[in-house]
């Protein structure tokens, strides 16, 4: 029972930590193309910071100027994932 207790309280320990470092509204960033001067944008909801890497749980991209968005859901991951773009190829995105 003891060792449960000290399970408990280390869990709401570590969620307390993450709360105090999480953004509770959305991001708005904007990242130009060298070159073709093409402008991404990028909203980020659900932002947080957990050791020291910043992640969220969903991510909308869309091109200014153009009709439409793209929106990534993350339901679950790692911090320590170490992906590239090479994963996110529209090919192997939607191979399942």
């Amino acid at each position: 029972a003891r060792l449960a207790e000290e399970a408990r309280l280390a869990e709401e320990a570590r969620l307390a930590e993450e709360a105090r470092l999480a953004i509770g509204f959305p991001v708005y960033v904007e990242k130009t193309v060298k070159g073709t001067g093409i402008v991404k944008q990028y909203t980020y909801y659900g932002l947080r910071q957990t050791g020291g890497v910043w992640s969220a749980t969903q991510v909308e991209a869309k091109l200014r100027g153009t009709p439409g968005s793209d929106l990534l859901i993350f339901e679950r991951g790692s911090a320590n994932a170490k992906l590239d773009d090479s994963e996110f190829d529209a090919v192997k995105l939607t191979q399942f």
